[in-house]
């Protein structure tokens, strides 16, 4: 095949420009968003204890510092992306692959947690009287398709999208050359970016002055001072990772094995009720919330183990891009 015929197939290849900008736009619209949830959060720490109490959700105003973090820092990936997919950068594609790749992750069992409980929830909303069969079927098909849409629906429509080869061919065109020294395995970056998360969660947790591990409540300094070692741990795995120094690997593998165990204990031995007390929460005293709080106790140990079972095969997944020792220069690129 000459030049010449080689041209058009090249062209025919590459995914229409049309669907690069409907991706970058729908990618900055979600960005803009999430910016104005993270602000009109802020104003509820700001002014809702006195004018929006009953808004408050568990915790008090404490347990929103982090959703304004988890939005602000969202919707910076989110504008950074749908710029970078405009300007077919070749980080943008690869940030939207581990950005979608976790957004279903967290999607799929956030949702299943959700249906799980929603009977509970409609059996104690009706209070005396059962709730009408068609108001149930109302919720669960709201609340099914609210899961479908945004949990499921829209990280996988990124997936499928920015996997096809027509579109890596089109970031590619744009820039056709990557240093092949030092580039950073897919899978190994979706790890540091989901290590990087624990360690904001974890952060975000020193407010609540409480701790649970392997079953025990520690409270006050104690419990603030761990929670801020736990997050100094977690970033510094994620910073070191990079690098795929095989000792990081087991340091990171062991923290995450024994959290968690410690998880599965501490759901199954403390019950939710006194859990919920713990983050200030009125509905640990009302026996209304009394189903719900079984509910939670039954399935959350166990929504809480898969997780951490997939986490930890990411993790044995990726131990083949790690050796023994430092050979490889700070990762240039995604590959």
């Amino acid at each position: 095949m000459n030049a010449q015929e080689s041209a058009p197939l090249e062209r025919a290849l590459e995914v229409s420009r049309g669907w690069l900008v409907c991706f970058g736009v729908l990618e900055l619209l979600i960005g803009g968003l999430l910016g104005l949830l993270s602000i009109g959060t802020m104003f509820l720490v700001l002014f809702g204890e006195g004018i929006l109490r009953a808004s408050m959700p568990v915790g008090g105003a404490r347990a929103l510092i982090f959703p304004i973090l988890l939005y602000g820092a969202a919707a910076l990936v989110f504008l950074f992306a749908g710029a970078g997919t405009l300007g077919r950068r070749r980080w943008a594609r690869t940030m939207m692959l581990v950005l979608s790749w976790f957004w279903l992750a967290c999607g799929i069992l956030g949702g299943a947690a959700v249906l799980l409980v929603v009977p509970f929830i409609l059996g104690q909303a009706g209070g005396s009287q059962a709730v009408s069969p068609g108001v149930r079927f109302f919720v669960w098909i709201l609340l099914g398709g609210m899961i479908l849409l945004f949990s499921i629906g829209l990280p996988s429509s990124f997936l499928v999208f920015y996997t096809r080869k027509s579109v890596k061919a089109a970031f590619e065109k744009r820039e056709p050359t990557e240093a092949s020294q030092g580039k950073l395995p897919f899978p190994v970056a979706i790890l540091a970016v989901w290590i990087g998360f624990g360690a904001l969660a974890s952060l975000c947790s020193v407010s609540y002055g409480f701790l649970a591990l392997f079953g025990f409540l520690i409270h006050g300094a104690p419990a603030m001072l761990l929670s801020l070692m736990g997050a100094c741990f977690q970033g510094f795995l994620a910073w070191r990772l990079v690098r795929r120094e095989e000792k990081v690997w087991w340091a990171a593998f062991l923290y995450y094995l024994l959290m968690g165990i410690s998880g599965f204990v501490t759901f199954s031995r403390i019950p939710m009720s006194e859990l919920f007390a713990a983050l200030g929460s009125g509905q640990a005293a009302d026996p209304t919330q009394r189903q719900v709080m079984l509910a939670l106790q039954s399935y959350l140990p166990w929504l809480a183990l898969v997780g951490q079972v997939l986490f930890l095969g990411l993790i044995l997944y990726a131990k083949r891009y790690f050796r023994p020792r430092v050979e490889i220069a700070e990762p240039l690129a995604v590959s």
